[in-house]
């Protein structure tokens, strides 16, 4: 199976877009940016992030460096990518 039929991991995700995993984990597990799907193994939970995931993220991050606060750049985001 592609990369991009399994999705991508949240290191790479992370690294991707410029941000610590804490970072990107406060933006989906609180903030909701994006709701990757997540499988579990064991008592352990994967998440893996589609095309789409990311291209929302890197959308956040780049309105977030233009000055946006983070709230309302993953509001923008979600209204430009709907």
């Amino acid at each position: 199976m592609s990369l991009k039929k399994q999705g991508y991991g949240s290191i790479a995700v992370a690294k991707t877009i410029g941000i610590s995993l804490r970072q990107l984990y406060y933006w989906v597990d609180v903030l909701h940016a994006t709701a990757p799907r997540t499988h579990q193994h064991g008592l352990r939970r994967f998440r893996r992030f589609s095309p789409q995931d990311l291209q929302r993220l890197k959308a956040i991050r780049s309105l977030t460096q233009q000055g946006y606060m983070l709230r309302a750049a993953i509001r923008i985001a979600k209204q430009r990518s709907r």
